[in-house]
Parts: C-alpha cells; structure tokens; sequence
C-alpha cells in the first residue's frame, strides 16, 4: 500500500546468493518492489533506488533493466517509458542510459539537486526525532541525492559524518569534541550519539516524562559505554 493509502501490485524476484570461494549456491533471498505508475520526484526517487538495488542483485544487462522496466512499470509510467525508449537499442548501453535519463527527468526536474542539496545543508535534527530516526532522515536525502538522473552526488564517509554532527544539539557536539573520541564511520556515530540520547535523558530526567533519577554506579557505567569508542 502506498503512503496516501491506495493499493499498489507488487512484484516478487528471488535472488541466489554464492560463496565467493566456491561458487556454490548459499541461500535465496526474495525481494519485492511496488509497481511504479507515476507521481512526485520524490516518489520517483524512493522507487527507482529499490529497482536499481534488484538490478545490482540480478546483474542485469541493459537490455534486461528495459524488459523489467515494462514489467514494474505501471499507467503513467509505463506509457512515459513506451515513449522515450521506443526507437531505441536498448542493447546498448549508452543508449539505454541516455534514455533512462531522459525518462527520469519526466518526474525529477533538472535542479532538484538544488533542493536536495539546500535540505542536506540546513539538516537539523528535531527535537521530538530521536538520533535513529533523524540518521533515516537524512539518509533518505542523501539516497535521493545519489539516484538523480542527473546531477547525482554521493557523499564519502566523512562528509556524511560531518553532516550529522552538525545536525545535532550544541551540548551534544561540545561533549564529543572534549571526549577526546574520533568517529571514523557512520554506524559507529549513530551509535555514539545514540548512547550519548540515552546519558543526556537519563541524567536529566526532566527531558522525559515519568523518568526516575539515576544513582552513581549506572551514571559510571555509562559514562563506561561512551568512552569505548576511543
């Protein structure tokens, strides 16, 4: 079901998986994506991020991404895709390319990048998100970013780190740069300031609602949590 409530079909791929060494079948994985019949460029976006990760899995040529493109495609984006890629070898790849461009710029315009990368620059985390849920929203931007027809950008792993902190509480940020740590990958900040969350309303109960005050020994043993990190 779609996020505005209306039904949508679905369809179903297995994937088998091999041992690198042997090649030999390891186990079978069954993905499934909505069909796709029109809407927003973000709703394009969100989507075209599920069907390139099928393509990878797959390893599919050109041609095969064309012929699966009829496939999930639905209404309106189907009839869009007809049309831009009817005289078009999609046996080859640059072709095709081109014309999975050019149907792409159909839902996204040409400087959403702007947009996207406007949002990614004023990123904040809100006061009621916590950090996991601000770390999806903004991964949600930069997955966006990456899956432009044009103009992608995919940000390196310090970047995107820099961006996150910056998006968090003062407090929280004065505390990491005196805590003598040094986050060197995504999942190790989103951890960090995950235990830091847990410390800061926990020492301060008043953040929340029915919280009870804490005695020395589990203040130490998260103070224990934090410091692994160096």
């Amino acid at each position: 079901m779609s996020d505005d409530g209306v039904e949508t079909s679905k369809m179903t791929f297995l994937i088998t998986t091999k041992k690198k060494k042997t090649g030999h079948e390891l186990k079978f994985i069954i993905i499934s994506i909505p069909r796709f019949s029109g809407g927003t460029a973000q709703d394009w976006l969100r989507w075209i991020k599920q069907f390139e990760h099928i393509c990878e899995l797959k390893k599919w040529t050109s041609e095969e991404k064309a012929l699966h493109l009829n496939l999930v495609l639905d209404d309106e984006a189907l009839n869009s895709w007809k049309v831009v890629s009817a005289s078009v070898n999609v046996d080859d790849k640059d072709e095709f390319e081109s014309v999975y461009k050019t149907w792409g710029h159909m839902f996204v315009p040409s400087m959403y990048h702007e947009r996207l990368e406007e949002e990614l620059y004023l990123f904040a985390k809100k006061r009621s998100e916590t950090v996991a849920n601000c770390h999806q929203r903004m991964r949600n931007i930069t997955c966006m970013l990456s899956n432009l027809p044009s103009n992608a950008l995919e940000l390196d792993e310090q970047p995107l780190i820099l961006t996150f902190k910056m998006a968090l509480p003062n407090e929280w940020k004065t505390a990491y740069e005196r805590s003598g740590v040094h986050l060197t990958s995504m999942p190790k900040t989103v951890q960090y300031f995950e235990r830091l969350e847990i410390s800061d309303t926990l020492v301060e109960p008043k953040n929340m609602v029915g919280a009870a005050e804490i005695d020395q020994k589990t203040y130490e043993k998260i103070l224990e949590l934090l410091t692994r990190f160096k």
